[in-house]
């Protein structure tokens, strides 16, 4: 099994570098460790890392920013500040200076897949999409062994609307690490994608029985039972994942499109106006729910 799932990865990836823990691996060193100072001595990188440690802790982002930068000024090719700097950016929303210096990162680290995931991620807000993919198809390249890679690989192909390649990339994930829940409900909305639901349901299920708790398993359940259109399933079942998430916009997107197919259009603007309170600037769901009959069934 990997060590790492790729969902808490792109959750909690923020300081993975080492921001926090800077005073402990290079501390005063940095200047030596790294190479020749130029203006910034090792003493005065030490307490400008201290500052910037504490600043993040606090929130203080934008503050952080050039004391960083000053740092990355002083040593260009030391690729501990580049990612933490890379790192700020990307929460500043600064996605192209993000996508800048992971791009320098890659280049300059001796463990490049570092930037996985965030690179792709980078690219991917900038509106990027194929950047974003190559970026993916890259740290692949880099560590072709590696499942998490294959699950990040397999998701940008799916997001681009590549299902077939996606469905590939899960495959292969698979194959190295048979009992993996993301690469296999990946496949398994890919099954439902590409006219096999009934492989869906089954692959769902068999994670269910290993993770009862999971609510992307019953997602995907309830995705591949209406494509089977068994719908009072689906419906219960995606009921069961809202009474968890009541705010799963993926949940009530997939009960909304129930809904409608059941010809019940009530109840599907219903789901529909759920979500627009929850992202009112999800344009596909204004677009379905303005299409619906403004009177009509349960």
């Amino acid at each position: 099994m990997p060590l790492t799932s790729p969902r808490a990865r792109l959750v909690a990836s923020l300081v993975v570098l080492g921001i926090c823990g800077w005073g402990v691996r290079y501390g005063p060193e940095l200047g030596s460790a790294f190479g020749a100072e130029q203006e910034l001595g090792p003493e005065q990188a030490a307490e400008r890392q201290a500052r910037a440690k504490a600043l993040l802790a606090a929130g203080k982002v934008a503050e952080a920013l050039p004391l960083v930068q000053g740092i990355h000024e002083a040593f260009p090719d030391n690729p501990i500040p580049i990612g933490q700097l890379a790192e700020i950016h990307g929460r500043l929303g600064h996605y192209r200076e993000e996508a800048q210096l992971w791009e320098r990162y890659l280049k300059v680290s001796p463990t490049p897949g570092d930037a996985c995931p965030r690179l792709g991620e980078a690219y991917w807000k900038l509106g990027q999409v194929e950047a974003s993919v190559d970026a993916f198809e890259r740290f692949l390249l880099l560590s072709p062994k590696d499942p998490d890679f294959h699950f990040y690989l397999g998701h940008a192909y799916e997001r681009a609307g590549r299902f077939p390649k996606a469905r590939e990339i899960y495959q292969k994930g698979l194959i190295l690490v048979p009992d993996y829940p993301d690469l296999a409900l990946g496949l398994a909305r890919m099954e439902v994608f590409l006219g096999e639901p009934a492989r869906a349901r089954d692959r769902a299920r068999a994670v269910l029985k290993g993770r009862p708790a999971s609510n992307d398993a019953l997602l995907v359940l309830g995705m591949a039972l209406r494509a089977l259109g068994r719908l009072d399933e689906a419906r219960d079942t995606l009921s069961r994942l809202l009474a968890r998430s009541p705010d799963s916009v993926d949940a009530l997107t997939v009960l909304g499109g129930l809904e409608e197919q059941a010809q019940r259009p009530t109840a599907a603007a219903a789901l529909y106006d759920r979500i627009l309170a929850l992202d009112p600037g999800n344009g596909g769901i204004r677009q379905r729910r303005e299409r619906l009959p403004k009177a009509g069934g349960s």
